[in-house]
């Protein structure tokens, strides 16, 4: 008798390893769900590659040829990266809405429409009538007017949502509206024939 049970139970233990053994293995599910995107740091991942690339391909052709990318042009580059590491870093800390970053922005475009000011100013230094006076006024009244915009954004800091948003807004307006005036002053319709390097540095 109990060599009959010993019998059956090393069967039993045979049997079960064996069924245990032809168990096919799990499959891993191909559509594991993959961790959530912050499309906002995504974003703005992007945008600063881009200005990256930007800038290496500007530098890329001052190496090539010296000063085929102006100075002015140059700085205006350097700056669109940093105003994007700043949106990069702002979008990483949840806050991809930072008024900072609009504040940079202004600033950037403010050192940019003064640093064409004095550069034509330097033309006509050099060389009397380079930049014909009313022009000159112009860039003046330009970089005079984005210095007030960027005052006006900053006496909001702290203030309500809706106030920051209206100004934000206002500077968008005003932004595209100098963006189709440049345009259309550079077409052969507008009377112009500068390329599209004048959209950052007019001279």
């Amino acid at each position: 008798m109990q060599n009959y049970l010993g019998l059956a139970s090393v069967v039993l233990v045979v049997s079960l390893a064996v069924t245990i053994g032809d168990e096919p293995a799990k499959e891993i599910p191909e559509d594991l769900p993959s961790p959530p995107v912050n499309l906002d740091v995504e974003y703005a991942k992007t945008r600063l590659a881009l200005a990256q690339a930007s800038l290496d391909r500007a530098e890329g052709r001052n190496k090539k040829v010296a000063n085929t990318v102006t100075v002015n042009v140059l700085a205006q580059y350097y700056r669109d990266v940093e105003i994007a590491r700043l949106a990069l870093e702002d979008a990483e800390q949840g806050d991809a809405n930072s008024f900072n970053v609009w504040l940079a922005e202004a600033e950037a475009q403010w050192k940019s429409a003064h640093a064409s000011w004095q550069s034509a100013l330097a033309a006509n230094k050099r060389m009397q009538g380079t930049v014909h006076t009313l022009d000159v006024e112009r860039l003046r009244l330009r970089a005079e007017l984005l210095r007030l915009n960027l005052a006006r954004g900053r006496a909001l800091v702290g203030q309500s949502r809706d106030k920051q948003l209206e100004w934000q807004l206002s500077a968008l307006n005003e932004e595209i509206r100098r963006l189709s005036d440049t345009v259309f002053r550079t077409s052969p319709t507008g009377g112009g024939s500068r390329s599209i390097w004048y959209l950052y540095d007019p001279w």
